[in-house]
């Protein structure tokens, strides 16, 4: 009994060691939620940020690889451990998901502005967008070898592991935004946005209100600088009214501002254009806010598309123009 005892002590100190070893081992599972509202007060409440998986995982065959990816330790230890995850489907089989959820899941996406599934969307509690992967981000180039897409997850580790330092960023100038009062609270909120994914700034909105509220003379600079902002809103009200024309004057005015940024100043022209065109405004009137763009920032990555765009028009008025010349001869 006591040669029993003896060997039955030292397989219960085995196996305790066994277990410390593998305890102390073990990696930390990611754990995805479904609910964007919950996730966000788990967020907030725990100094985190949110991580949003929109996918279609019934078809979908880079959603699949992704949701592989997202299931390893890797992706926990590099990206993972620093968010809420949720995970926001949209299945092609009709009556696959809850209606409600399935209505909550395209607003959600209408709000964040994805066209397409995958997109991975990063953002704090409040729903600022710290960055976001899509598209080619996520897979190797498709070739005539390789027509299938198929997931780089090194790519797509390192496309989100970049926006880390923001998001930590975000969460310490949150608690330095609650010691600021009045104007002092401007250069906070300014290195807020700053930290922030610029392609997403209409969901600022109430962040930035705060600006021409408490420095309505420009002391600091900020109103040019987030004029572009404001001039959607502006806008908005205005197209809500069917002012579609005071809606293009204040993208105008907004690119005549001085000091506004180059590339707002573009975008702002950019913008005039495409109201222009779904106002019925004249080709000549359209190509001018175009050819302004332009002018605003030759060197950006946009002027490509622009001058495209601006070949298109002038290519269809020629062609309006030879089509009516060609039924005047035949008179």
């Amino acid at each position: 009994m006591k040669k029993f005892s003896k060997f039955l002590g030292l397989a219960i100190i085995s196996l305790m060691m066994v277990t410390f070893v593998f305890t102390g081992c073990s990696k930390e599972v990611a754990v995805w939620g479904t609910n964007y509202e919950e996730a966000c007060k788990k967020a907030e409440s725990t100094g985190t940020n949110v991580f949003l998986f929109f996918s279609n995982l019934e078809s979908d065959p880079i959603s699949q690889q992704l949701n592989q990816l997202f299931a390893e330790p890797k992706f926990q230890s590099k990206v993972g451990k620093y968010y809420q995850l949720v995970n926001i489907d949209f299945p092609a089989t009709e009556g696959a998901m809850d209606y409600d959820q399935m209505v909550a899941n395209y607003e959600l996406a209408n709000n964040f502005a994805v066209q397409a599934v995958p997109t991975i969307i990063l953002c704090t509690p409040e729903g600022w967008v710290i960055g976001a992967v899509y598209g080619d981000q996520m897979f190797n180039p498709i070739t005539e070898e390789n027509p299938t897409p198929v997931v780089n997850e090194g790519k797509v580790l390192k496309e989100l592991a970049a926006f880390n330092k923001n998001g930590k960023n975000l969460i310490s100038l949150k608690k330095e935004l609650e010691t600021k009062e009045g104007i002092e609270r401007l250069a906070t909120i300014d290195k807020m946005a700053d930290n922030l994914d610029t392609s997403y700034r209409y969901l600022l909105r109430d962040l930035l209100a705060e600006i021409p509220e408490l420095d309505p003379e420009n002391t600091t600079g900020l109103n040019t600088k987030y004029k572009m902002n404001f001039a959607y809103e502006q806008a908005l009200d205005e197209f809500a009214k069917g002012n579609v024309q005071g809606a293009i004057e204040i993208f105008v005015e907004t690119a005549q501002t001085e000091g506004i940024p180059a590339i707002d100043a573009q975008e702002a022209y950019q913008t005039a254009a495409y109201l222009a065109a779904n106002s019925g405004a004249s080709d000549e009137l359209i190509v001018a806010y175009l050819e302004k763009a332009i002018e605003a920032m030759p060197d950006s990555d946009a002027v490509p598309g622009i001058k495209q765009t601006i070949e298109m028009i002038m290519s269809s008025v020629e062609a309006s123009e030879t089509e009516s010349n060609e039924v005047e001869d035949a008179e």
